[in-house]
């Protein structure tokens, strides 16, 4: 018959017990008695399907010792992941006179020492099953699995689940690499032995892995697919190299016109890649060889980008028109144009389209000032203290 005195005279020594392990959930009178009480022969026919398995943090039983076991379902819940390769368990079979008390919680179990027969103490993970648990909520845990039990499917999981987790595995599979950068692009950083497929894969999920292609397999072809990505596209010329930044190159990651190479090849990949590409035009500072054509097409779509573009490098009457062109489109560009190509005829076509812009005029005229001031009064205050005595 199950002695109810004999259980309550153990109890505090087990919910000291199972604070520190962390098991579970911390214990307590008011659950810990709401329980069920069943003899082992009921037990194993309940649980038939199930295996049990109990913590340990040493082999000193007594036969009148409280163990606490649980489903190997929820026995990962008891240990906290910086103590994992210090865990120790035994698989626990139960006689068919035991006295098993149930919880109502996770199904956590309390017998005596007695009534179990515990197999060979084991590290945790020389369990397939708990390795597997792990990895699939996260798949850095795989630091704390030994080499010697990591499986191909264990580390395909951890793969699967946390793609940076490849770089905690030694000997890498081109699969395993694959199917990381399927998931993650930027996981081709911890990718031992890069090839040209495992690169092209995981440039088409993230652009911005450009960066750890090696230069001697970097081409045309991976740039563009590289700057099809949809979110980064132009972004990723951060980490194209300057001889790479072809004008070609440059041309059609700023425009949406296909046939602008005479290569067949690359204007079919352009196709099925830029098809529906929305270009993201902050890239444009990145671009290391801004040709006149590029600037134009690029200062048309947002002016204010004039001030990555080094007007000293173009014949003046290049430079000119790009400013025109800038103003055209947003006169606030006129703060970022220096004052060598502030010209009377850009200078009034931006305080025409905002008034405003007298302020960023780097030397005022009489006649800026006037025109200024005709549109708006109260503009006078950003007129420099030379003129604005001829207008008070």
């Amino acid at each position: 018959m199950f002695n109810r005195l004999l259980f309550i005279k153990y109890f505090n020594n087990v919910v000291l017990w199972m604070s520190h392990v962390n098991f579970i959930k911390p214990v307590t009178q008011k659950n810990i008695f709401n329980t069920n009480t069943m003899y082992g022969k009921d037990f194993k026919k309940k649980y038939d399907a199930h295996k049990f398995f109990v913590l340990l943090e040493d082999d000193e039983y007594t036969k009148d010792s409280i163990i606490i076991f649980t489903s190997s379902k929820y026995v990962l819940d008891g240990i906290l992941l910086n103590d994992a390769q210090s865990v120790y368990i035994s698989e626990v079979t139960l006689n068919d006179d035991a006295i098993i008390i149930s919880s109502m919680e996770q199904e956590k179990f309390i017998t005596f020492f007695k009534h179990v027969v515990m197999s060979e103490r084991k590290m945790i993970w020389s369990y397939p099953i708990f390795c597997k648990k792990i990895v699939s909520k996260c798949g850095l845990a795989l630091i704390f699995i030994p080499n010697e039990f990591r499986t191909k499917e264990i580390l395909k999981l951890a793969v699967k689940t946390t793609p940076d987790a490849l770089g905690l595995i030694e000997y890498q599979t081109e699969k395993l690499c694959k199917s990381a950068v399927k998931r993650n692009g930027l996981a081709l950083f911890h990718v031992v032995y890069k090839t040209k497929k495992i690169c092209k894969i995981a440039l088409r999920q993230n652009g911005m892995a450009i960066k750890y292609v090696p230069n001697d397999i970097l081409n045309e072809k991976l740039c563009l697919i590289a700057i099809a990505d949809p979110i980064h596209n132009t972004l990723v010329f951060e980490h194209i190299r300057e001889n790479m930044q072809t004008e070609e190159l440059c041309m059609m990651a700023f425009t949406k016109v296909k046939n602008i190479t005479r290569n067949k090849t690359l204007n079919k990949l352009m196709s099925g890649l830029f098809g529906n590409k929305n270009v993201n035009l902050a890239g444009f500072k990145f671009v290391l060889n801004k040709s006149y054509n590029l600037c134009k097409i690029v200062l048309a779509a947002d002016g204010c980008l004039i001030k990555y573009v080094n007007l000293n490098l173009y014949k003046i009457e290049e430079a000119i028109e790009l400013c025109y062109v800038a103003i055209s489109q947003n006169p606030n560009a006129l703060e970022f144009i220096a004052e060598e190509y502030q010209t009377r005829q850009i200078c009034e076509l931006a305080i025409k389209k905002n008034t405003i812009c007298i302020m960023h005029v780097k030397k005022q005229t009489m006649s800026l000032c006037r025109l200024a001031i005709s549109l708006n009064k109260d503009l006078i205050q950003y007129v420099d203290e030379d003129n604005k005595k001829l207008f008070l």
